[in-house]
């Protein structure tokens, strides 16, 4: 890992922790989840990367 990285990685950071957050807010039970899907590709687009559900 480099020093970049780990910068990145840093500042990053808050907004991980509050995508964790709620994810576990929103608890979901089996292969059914919508809230946590939805949550994550809204994130990774956030930070321009793309995502495909397959």
């Amino acid at each position: 890992m480099t020093m970049n990285t780990l910068l990145e990685a840093k500042a990053i950071l808050p907004r991980i922790i509050e995508l964790r957050r709620k994810i576990h807010a929103h608890p979901a039970l089996g292969n059914h989840l919508p809230v946590t899907t939805a949550s994550v590709i809204a994130k990774l687009a956030d930070l321009g990367l793309e995502t495909r559900k397959s």
